[in-house]
């Protein structure tokens, strides 16, 4: 399931996240973003024991062109981090937030995050936030919600 666009992807995730504990889900929720991340600002893991990890895998959103092989290294290792935990057998669900920071000419392709997430195992649900969600991403996703800002009330 892929949530995508311009508003606050976060909330509807979150709901998600919750229906998953409530059923006695194990989720980890990996965040490229860092501290922009409200999942570890508004969840807190320790509350639901061994069924909830956050773990915040920062990408560096400054001077991305600029960093050359160093920023391909960063989002390498956090690339591999993320499907360790898919690949763990310890969660039933992993949340992958702002996979789009992952996504760059130094970074993961497009195809190959497709061609990895669709072999994953078939009681492995993947949830992503992504802002515009790519051609191979798209064909393998489950389900693709965009979330728009609707203004609020005056």
């Amino acid at each position: 399931m892929v949530y995508t666009g311009g508003g606050n992807k976060a909330l509807p995730v979150m709901g998600q996240i919750f229906r998953a504990l409530g059923r006695g889900l194990r989720v980890c929720v990996v965040t490229f973003g860092g501290v922009d991340s409200p999942f570890s600002e508004l969840i807190t893991p320790q509350k639901f024991g061994d069924t909830l990890e956050i773990h915040e895998l920062t990408i560096c959103r400054e001077n991305r062109k600029d960093q050359g092989s160093g920023l391909g290294k960063e989002i390498g290792q956090a690339w591999k981090s993320a499907g360790e935990f898919i690949d763990s057998g310890k969660f039933d669900m992993v949340v992958l937030d702002e996979l789009q920071l992952l996504l760059t000419d130094q970074g993961v392709s497009a195809r190959g995050l497709a061609d990895y997430l669709g072999k994953r195992g078939e009681n492995m649900f993947v949830l992503a936030t992504i802002d515009d969600v790519p051609g191979p991403l798209a064909l393998i996703a489950d389900a693709i919600t965009e979330v728009t800002e609707t203004g609020g009330a005056d």
